[in-house]
């Protein structure tokens, strides 16, 4: 059982962030490391557990000898076991992979056994690990909060104030005896070589203490980093609206322009991710393009991003999924009065057959004249090129001046019903 020391400060913690309710069932990630095992130990005071295992298949008999120790703790403790194996991992980009396995399963997990959230055995030492990490790949705010203690997804991390030494130590006293998963110490991670080169180095060189001032940096940019979530969501809801296939989104760019430089960086980085769904690939210069194209006034402008163009027209910026290609409708041939709709959803138009002098108090609600249209005219998207000549005007005008004119953005253009006959 967990120390009452150190199970107090187990409590603290997830008082503090609301991690755990009464009549929670909490899932508890075991891999039979030290820390998975002093996690289970303090929860299985405080909710109703089920041990969660996931064999990655990595090492062979050995995450085969893991799973089996898990099962054998599962059983002794009298708790309920769900164990996935997974296949087919090991190859680049080794451990962004295997997290993302892990993490399917927590959910899946959580889904089919009715689980109210999941406890991982992240500790401080994983924080200050992960700030190093992302500090040297050149992360911003987002990125040096580290882990969080609490995530939408239902993961908790009640361990993130507690040393892994502490952890070993408590576990030591006690007798009890956990794995050791080899490939923690292999330098081709770069964690590892963090965990055992780096992060010695600047606790022998510089601070005995910087796990804990790495990790308590953390913290503070996390809490920083919840302001400014609450804050874009809400500046999201009031500037930038969805396109009608819901896949895009355009954002007025008046309001855009009287933002700190500082906000508009985490506004566009947040409308970015809601386009995208994530911000992987997405760095500080791609950022900083896409304030130059929001900053820049009048005329059309472009950027192309990984996964993602930014175009704007006006005083409007869309945002969409790859390269934005016009979907004109097909063209519709119409040779008799009524109603006809707009191919794509775009509404309808109603033709009515006049004879002079023409009726100008036309009433729509009484309906159109019937009768043949000689010769019928044909209803199609806009075309470049296209041009009018309104009445009494002695000169055509294309259409291109008329949007313009109007401020009708580049990418609804292609939208717009345009009827034409005989060729004009």
């Amino acid at each position: 059982m967990a120390s009452s020391s150190l199970a107090a400060r187990v409590s603290e913690t997830i008082l503090r962030y609301n991690m755990l309710s009464r009549g929670n069932r909490a899932g508890v990630e075991v891999s039979g490391g030290a820390d998975s095992i002093f996690l289970l130990s303090a929860l299985k005071r405080l909710a109703d557990v089920t041990v969660l295992h996931l064999n990655h298949a990595l090492r062979g008999p050995e995450s085969d000898a893991d799973e089996t120790f898990v099962r054998e703790t599962a059983a002794r403790a009298g708790l309920p076991i769900v164990v996935e194996r997974v296949s087919g991992l090991a190859g680049p980009n080794l451990e962004e992979r295997a997290r993302h396995a892990r993490y399917e399963f927590f959910a899946r997990a959580a889904v089919i056994h009715g689980l109210h959230c999941v406890a991982t055995g992240h500790t401080l030492d994983d924080q200050a690990e992960t700030f190093l990490l992302h500090l040297l790949r050149g992360a911003g705010g987002t990125g040096l909060a580290g882990i969080q203690p609490v995530t939408s997804e239902g993961v908790i991390r009640p361990l993130l104030e507690i040393e892994r030494k502490e952890i070993e130590t408590h576990l030591r006293s006690e007798g009890t005896v956990w794995r050791e998963d080899r490939s923690n110490r292999d330098p081709v991670f770069a964690r590892n070589r963090i965990r055992h080169g780096l992060l010695p180095q600047l606790e022998r060189d510089w601070n005995p203490a910087i796990r804990r001032v790495l990790s308590r940096t953390a913290c503070v940019m996390a809490s920083e980093e919840l302001y400014w979530r609450d804050w874009t969501s809400r500046e999201l809801a009031a500037i930038a609206r969805p396109t009608s296939d819901g896949r895009a989104i355009v954002i007025d760019l008046a309001p855009l322009r009287l933002m700190h430089l500082a906000a508009l960086r985490r506004f566009l980085r947040a409308s970015l991710e809601r386009v995208r769904g994530d911000l992987r690939r997405i760095d500080h210069d791609h950022i900083l393009r896409l304030v130059r194209l929001c900053q820049t006034r009048g005329g059309y402008g472009a950027v192309r991003l990984p996964g993602l163009t930014a175009i704007r027209s006006f005083d409007q910026v869309l945002l969409t999924p790859g390269l934005p290609r016009p979907a004109p409708f097909a063209s519709v041939a119409v040779a008799s009065a009524g109603r006809v709709p707009i191919p794509g959803g775009g509404g309808a138009l109603h033709f009515r057959v006049l004879t002079p002098p023409i009726d100008t108090g036309y009433n729509m609600e009484a309906g159109p004249e019937p009768g043949p249209i000689n010769p019928p005219v044909i209803l199609r998207c806009w075309r470049p090129g296209d041009a009018y000549q309104p009445a009494g005007c002695s000169r055509g005008w294309k259409l291109k001046d008329l949007f313009q004119e109007y401020k009708v953005p580049s990418w609804e253009r292609h939208s717009w019903p345009i009827i034409e006959s005989e060729g004009q």
